[in-house]
């Protein structure tokens, strides 16, 4: 096994195509301008017969138990991040585009799971709340870099803007009576 880094985003990267028996991805929402270009790169350098795979959160936040209110400020955050992101021309919301753009990269036995991934601790199963802890941390921990550079870009907020408005991001984002997820 061997590690390379090189830039996803070019034609040409830096071994012979057919190569690979393995290329992964996660979490890359917001990352490409064309994540189906990705793929057909993908397919360019796998091997016939190799594989590939996806992971992706879809970052809508949903609920289906009605305990998130219309103006749950963790789910405003996620649509001015995806507008900062469209205004970037980088989408974040991919993951539900996966499988029909592996298809038509050529890809073949292309399957699709979808699971759900509590924001926060609030389930009473002990796996789920276990996930909601660590999908809570993520985003506790990576909420500022997440939004510095796509509200300021993207939508031309200030840092202090950002700062003020995060700290409210943050306590609905830990809300355990709000009983919201995101598919991946």
């Amino acid at each position: 096994m061997r590690f390379i880094i090189d830039d996803a985003t070019e034609e040409d990267w830096m071994i012979t195509p057919n190569t690979y028996d393995y290329i992964h991805t996660r979490m890359l929402l917001g990352s490409f301008t064309s994540f189906p270009t990705i793929l057909h790169t993908t397919f360019r350098y796998l091997r016939p017969g190799a594989w590939t795979g996806s992971e992706e959160l879809y970052p809508t936040v949903y609920c289906d138990d009605g305990t998130m209110p219309a103006d749950y400020l963790f789910a405003e955050w996620t649509r001015q991040q995806d507008a900062a992101a469209m205004a970037m021309g980088k989408p974040m919301r991919i993951a539900n585009k996966l499988k029909g753009w592996y298809e038509q990269a050529g890809f073949v036995d292309v399957q699709e799971e979808v699971f759900k991934l509590p924001l926060n601790p609030w389930p009473r199963d002990p796996q789920f709340k276990m996930l909601g802890r660590f999908h809570e941390r993520n985003y506790l921990e990576g909420l500022q870099g997440l939004s510095l550079a796509p509200f300021y870009r993207g939508l031309g907020w200030s840092k202090s803007e950002i700062e003020v408005y995060l700290v409210n991001v943050r306590k609905s984002l830990s809300d355990r009576s709000v009983h919201a997820y995101h598919r991946v």
